[in-house]
């Protein structure tokens, strides 16, 4: 049974992205915290970030494996890719589009979960309203229900 996750982009790579890979695959994600989180093989990875308060949702995949930055330069055929510890390569064919500009509304956002001791909790807000900037950071485990409710989005927006 797949388990799904949260990958936070910071702004400054969300916006360097968008410039560069608007509308590609989201083939790989490199971060630091997926072997903590077991994250492996068959897991779904949505890639996040916020803006003043508000989610956004890149794109999705499936993981394929996790790999070092040797591997998946090797894999990708490249030497630029992020010094990161680790990187998740896609199983292909599951990979979504990315879009830069894709807000989930505010109802969505108040009914995701994410998992944590066991638990589901809900998301954090700041005392505007807007989702604080520090709820998703890294990497989080989120709840089925959850993972459904951004693939309806995904699904609406090809």
């Amino acid at each position: 049974m797949p388990r799904y996750f949260t990958h936070y982009w910071s702004n400054s790579t969300w916006l360097d992205h968008a410039e560069r890979f608007d509308g590609q695959l989201l083939q790989h994600t490199a971060g630091n915290q997926f072997s903590k989180r077991k994250v492996g093989p068959g897991d779904l990875m949505y890639v996040v970030t916020v803006f003043e308060g508000i989610l956004f949702l890149g794109a999705r995949m499936q993981v394929d494996r996790v790999v070092s930055t040797k591997e998946a330069e090797e894999h990708f055929g490249t030497s630029d890719l992020w010094k990161a510890s680790e990187h998740i390569i896609a199983k292909s064919g599951s990979e979504s589009r990315l879009a830069f500009d894709r807000q989930v509304p505010l109802d969505i956002v108040r009914s995701v979960k994410c998992l944590s001791g066991g638990l589901a909790r809900s998301l954090k807000f700041d005392t505007s309203g807007g989702l604080d900037k520090q709820t998703l950071r890294g990497v989080r485990e989120l709840t089925q229900d959850s993972a459904g409710l951004l693939d309806t989005l995904l699904q609406a927006s090809h």
